[in-house]
């Protein structure tokens, strides 16, 4: 006969306290396969939203496209037909811009003298659009600190350009005469007296080659030898940047 083999009361505490650890183990491996699981199911939906979103972009981006391509089409069909209704003086196509309804070209004005503070404003646009910098220098005056600044771009210049430019205001004359951006028209709106030596004039002004109407206070002040533009601070400050680019020679 087989002997019956007796488990001890330690040996069956054993055997089921093993049963319970992989019992344990084994739910602890589901939990971590569902969460797994579950992870998985919200990284393909983030991405299936990513994809979605992608193609969007990608079917905006080839509408901008084509957008794109029919305006630079209708700019071109454009461009022929707008050269050919804006001619210059001549009959010769002109890319410049019109002017604004009651503005005066520049190249209309006149040197009209210095007698009034318009005369003095006309004429130094006529000098500048001419290139005639002794009469633009003839037709400006400067206040102290801008008069300061300019005898330092003077004093900067080489001896021989000196010699030419050797006062503030023929420095100056010679940068409005050099303007890339001339004025193209301008009008007058108003007189200001400030005191018997000083008058502001309301003006407008447009550039040869752009649209923009600018509306600016200039000052005129009665010399010993007549009415003068006194240039502002700002235009000295661009004049010194032009200067940079385009010494005289």
């Amino acid at each position: 006969m087989n002997p019956v083999s007796w488990e001890s009361p330690s040996d069956l505490m054993s055997t089921k306290t093993k049963i319970g650890v992989v019992s344990v183990l084994l739910l602890a491996g589901a939990a971590i396969v569902a969460l797994q699981y579950q992870t998985h199911l919200k990284e393909s939906a983030r991405l299936d939203d990513q994809n979605r979103e992608i193609e969007r972009l990608n079917r905006q981006i080839v509408q901008l496209k084509q957008a794109a391509a029919t305006s630079a089409h209708a700019a071109e069909v454009r461009a022929p037909a707008a050269a050919a209704t804006s001619l210059a003086p001549g009959g010769q196509p002109s890319a410049k811009p019109p002017l604004a309804a009651g503005l005066t070209p520049t190249l209309s004005l006149k040197n009209a003298g210095r007698s009034t503070p318009r005369d003095a404003f006309e004429t130094q646009l006529w000098a500048a659009r001419h290139g005639d910098i002794a009469t633009t220098a003839s037709a400006i005056t400067f206040g102290p600190v801008a008069r300061a600044r300019m005898e330092a771009l003077v004093n900067q210049l080489p001896d021989t350009v000196r010699a030419t430019y050797n006062t503030p205001e023929l420095l100056m004359a010679f940068v409005l005469a050099g303007s890339p951006h001339p004025v193209g028209g301008m009008a007058v709106l108003g007189e200001t007296p400030i005191d018997d030596n000083n008058v502001t004039l309301q003006t407008e002004w447009q550039h040869e080659d752009d649209t923009v109407v600018h509306q600016t206070n200039a000052h005129l002040q009665l010399t010993a030898d007549g009415w003068k533009v006194v240039e502002p601070l700002v235009l000295v400050d661009l004049a010194s940047a032009y200067l940079l680019r385009h010494p005289p020679e």
